[in-house]
């Protein structure tokens, strides 16, 4: 972790740059920044098939798609199909639920809006 890194930074003239705390808050940082990291990969995932699926839907509404209805509803259909299987996948993931415990047990935000 980034605590012993900084702990292993030697000044010249002996000791180092930073005390025991510092590392231990460094090594808090870089844990937090983990699992927002791991969370935002899985939110990137959702939001683009999202935007498949909301694209999907905005040219079936407009009229740009030149198909059948049955055709629009099968593309809309595999659309949500894909968001679904999605949504399971990364909820399903065996480091979901640990993700979620660790970034509530290092005070990450759930939301943009929540304050760090």
């Amino acid at each position: 972790p980034w605590g012993a890194r900084l702990g292993s930074i030697k000044k010249k003239g002996g000791g180092c740059h930073f005390d025991a705390a510092q590392c231990a808050r460094a090594d808090e940082a870089h844990r937090r920044l983990t699992s927002l990291s791991t969370m935002a990969a899985w939110r990137g995932l959702l939001r683009t098939r999202q935007m498949q699926a909301d694209s999907a839907a905005k040219a079936a509404c407009s009229g740009e798609a030149l198909c059948s209805r049955l055709q629009t509803v099968e593309r809309l259909s595999e659309s949500l199909r894909l968001l679904s299987k999605t949504v399971s996948e990364v909820t399903g993931d065996s480091g979901y639920e640990s993700a979620l415990r660790e970034m509530a047990a290092r005070h990450v935000p759930q939301t943009l809006s929540d304050d760090a």
